[in-house]
């Protein structure tokens, strides 16, 4: 008698986590994202110490986060729109505003 095995192929699904499949390749996986997380580290850092070579009354600026403080200033602390930030800031490093190290925390 001639009997034929039969086998039975299960397609299986398999999922991975993003950490699973970003690491794949890797020699070691890098669970703490500490890799990953570096460039951004480095852009807020830089933002940091570019924040404290500003003239104080740049870093205490209010943004207007609606259009009621735009229209009302005086109700949103005196703010300014991020583009007239922009502009003064610009303004600032134009007429040969430089690097000035700046750490004081009180008010003017």
């Amino acid at each position: 008698t001639n009997t034929k095995s039969k086998h039975h192929h299960h397609n299986f699904i398999t999922s991975q986590t993003t950490t699973t499949a970003l690491n794949e390749g890797n020699q070691a996986p890098d669970y703490s994202g500490t890799g990953r997380g570096a460039p951004i580290l480095a852009l807020v850092l830089a933002g940091c110490l570019w924040f404290f070579t500003v003239p104080p009354e740049f870093r205490r600026t209010h943004i207007c986060t609606s259009q009621k403080c735009v229209l009302d200033r005086a109700y949103c602390y005196d703010c300014k729109t991020v583009d007239e930030l922009k502009q003064e800031v610009s303004a600032y490093y134009t007429n040969g505003g430089g690097i000035q190290w700046d750490f004081s925390v009180e008010q003017k």
